[in-house]
């Protein structure tokens, strides 16, 4: 096995892994970088290794995503497969900055996507040194970081100079991109197939997507309290009354639907009741938590479909097509327990009881054969929970992290109580 690709690369993260704990003690160092973060992770915490080993772990894991080239700094999606993707940037750096407080890299990585940007939209990518444009939500999902670095940080230099980008990329969704409009009912319309986060053919998901309505709508609420800090005289009231009233389109049969065209329950109704500004009110919020609860939630993850629906598929083996076949239809993905974690917090605070993520369940990652290269979440586990996909990936390894770190750095105590009860299907 060790000239198996997997156990060699496992080998040399946990090399890497190994180098970066011999020269961390109160903080960790940034990949490629020459200075320690400012802020040590544990600063706030007397836990320490003593009480989460598996935090601790991941907690320097993260540093090993953020690379330094060429005078830039850019976020390795998963090794050793990846190289870097904005999606997974903007949703990578929301548990990197919870965690490591590392405000100048965060900083900088969203001043060096203003650099990048195109014809209303952000390179999803880059392929031979050419990005590409092919992201419905990177945009959004950028606005949600910059809301959420501000929120930290109080930078409001920052702000100022990143207001004018952002009612750039607002306005490319009422006005038209190539890849998306906003419709007369105020919901945006995907004109193009695989540009979400599910981008395979067998998840081509054009049309009205839940979780992009949800962004947008929350993108909007953003702006406009942007607006009023600034003083500004931008005023989307109008645009967001009107998602308000159209995004009840998606409600289904106990779930939110998962495109208008499609009554499919899947993990991105999550984003309607996670994000800091919800798209559903808190009925709504405590049904999509639920039955995400009920048929897609495991100890590692969040299922892509529900066991019942007739595409789910239960394992990631064969062709790049048989699994692309598999990627979003019953795959378990880590990084979605951070979507399902904020929507349980989301419904606390409504103080409406809901089926809430145990913290202990996240001990599940540290059972043997759980991760393929240790001190990581891999990509993905297949429907009998075993690792599959990259066995280092980005978000999987920040959104877990920000998760414990609420619970044991911030003593948040919502999901304790009523926790959820996980059924898991094993051979």
């Amino acid at each position: 096995s060790g000239n198996c690709p997997v156990a060699r690369a496992s080998a040399l993260l946990s090399e890497v892994l190994s180098r970066s704990a011999r020269s961390n003690m109160s903080g960790f160092w940034v990949s490629g970088l020459g200075t320690r973060n400012s802020e040590p992770v544990t600063r706030n915490s007397q836990l320490g290794t003593r009480h989460s080993p598996f935090y601790n772990s991941l907690v320097r894991s993260l540093s090993t995503f953020v690379v330094s080239q060429a005078g830039l700094k850019k976020v390795v999606a998963g090794y050793h497969w990846f190289d870097e993707w904005a999606r997974d940037t903007l949703i990578f750096l929301n548990g990197y900055m919870a965690v490591s407080k590392d405000y100048a890299t965060v900083r900088q990585l969203l001043e060096q996507l203003m650099d990048v940007f195109y014809n209303g939209l952000l390179p999803a990518t880059v392929i031979d040194g050419q990005p590409v444009f092919n992201s419905s939500d990177a945009q959004l999902l950028y606005i949600n970081l910059a809301y959420g670095y501000f929120n930290e940080t109080q930078d409001l230099e920052f702000l100022k100079h990143a207001y004018p980008f952002l009612k750039k990329l607002l306005a490319g969704y009422i006005e038209g991109t190539e890849l998306y409009s906003m419709d007369t009912d105020y919901l945006i319309n995907c004109r193009k197939a695989q540009t979400t986060w599910m981008d395979t053919k067998y998840t081509p998901r054009p049309g009205k997507c839940v979780e992009i309505n949800a962004l947008w709508h929350n993108a909007l609420c953003i702006m406009d309290e942007f607006s009023t800090l600034l003083g500004a005289k931008d005023n989307y009231t109008a645009h967001i009354l009107g998602v308000r009233t159209s995004f009840p389109k998606f409600q289904g049969n106990g779930w939110l639907r998962d495109t208008l065209e499609d009554d499919s329950l899947r993990p991105n109704q999550l984003f309607a009741a996670a994000l800091p500004y919800p798209a559903v009110g808190k009925e709504w919020m405590k049904k999509i938590v639920e039955s995400t609860q009920r048929h897609l939630l495991t100890p590692v993850g969040i299922r892509t479909l529900p066991l019942s629906h007739r595409d789910y598929s239960e394992y990631y083996l064969g062709s790049e097509n048989e699994r692309d076949r598999s990627y979003h239809n019953g795959m378990i993905w880590p990084w979605l327990l951070g979507l399902y974690h904020d929507a349980a917090q989301n419904l606390a605070k409504h103080g409406t009881t809901g089926s809430y993520l145990d913290i202990k369940t996240l001990a599940a990652f540290s059972l043997p054969g759980r991760q393929p290269c240790p001190g990581y979440i891999p990509e993905l586990y297949d429907g009998f929970l075993k690792p599959a996909g990259c066995v280092a990936q980005a978000w999987s390894c920040s959104e877990i992290a920000r998760i414990l770190h609420d619970h044991l750095v911030n003593n948040n105590q919502f999901s304790n109580s009523n926790k959820a009860e996980i059924k898991v299907r094993m051979k």
